[in-house]
């Protein structure tokens, strides 16, 4: 009804993300940078989306563009997590050290955090607890939210689905602040997010599949005998 809504596009680029539409998402995006080419919100949905679809380096540049010239904590997150992902750990500590320092918080903590969670020996143990404590010292919803975000990075897959059920609370559909961490999962399809056993069964659930079979099959999945297959 608003095609020149800004915000509308944005969550409508959230949307497509969230569905696995990632090419559509970038074209959203796109359109949000015409619209508004000074916000650093297009170039973010822009960077997810190209992170989502696999094409990091591109989407990487475009973080680096939002760093440069908009100084986004969003962009020194994204660069963070890309290059924990990569097990690039001393480049993601620059990055979250930025990060850091700019939410106001301590930026000894990070390597802290990234070297403890990577001990071979009692790594997950660290994680664990140090998510414990975020989560019990959260001032709100999305602080907690946060703080079970790291096991995505970490590559606790298991333990990221089970925050998500945490914070979704047995609610199949409609949205709650679970969703942000369905979308990290999305953004960061390379961690295994969407070959995970739990993925398709919540995706049934939340009416993803439904969504694809009227609109057509998302750009990582496609359909075997009938069924649903995604990676």
């Amino acid at each position: 009804m608003e095609p020149t809504n800004v915000r509308a596009l944005d969550s409508l680029t959230y949307d497509m993300i969230l569905a696995g539409y990632f090419r559509d998402a970038f074209d959203v995006a796109e359109r949000m940078i015409e619209l508004e080419p000074l916000s650093n919100l297009g170039y973010m949905r822009k960077s997810e989306a190209l992170f989502a679809a696999g094409r990091d380096e591109d989407a990487r540049a475009i973080a680096m563009r939002v760093f440069t010239e908009f100084d986004h904590v969003n962009a020194k997150w994204q660069l963070g997590v890309d290059a924990l992902l990569n097990g690039d750990d001393e480049s993601a500590m620059a990055w979250l050290e930025r990060l850091w320092i700019a939410i106001g918080q301590d930026p000894a903590e990070v390597r802290l955090l990234v070297t403890g969670a990577r001990d071979p020996e009692n790594g997950k143990a660290y994680l664990d607890e140090w998510i414990r404590s975020a989560v019990a010292n959260a001032a709100n919803l999305d602080e907690r939210r946060i703080a079970l975000s790291w096991y995505l990075p970490f590559g606790y897959l298991d333990d990221f689905w089970r925050a998500i059920d945490t914070l979704r609370g047995g609610i199949d559909k409609g949205w709650t602040n679970a969703d942000l961490l369905e979308y990290g999962g999305m953004v960061w399809k390379r961690s295994g997010f969407a070959r995970h056993p739990e993925y398709m069964p919540r995706s049934r659930a939340q009416g993803l599949t439904e969504l694809w079979d009227v609109r057509g099959p998302p750009d990582h999945c496609s359909k075997v005998s009938g069924d649903w297959v995604c990676e």
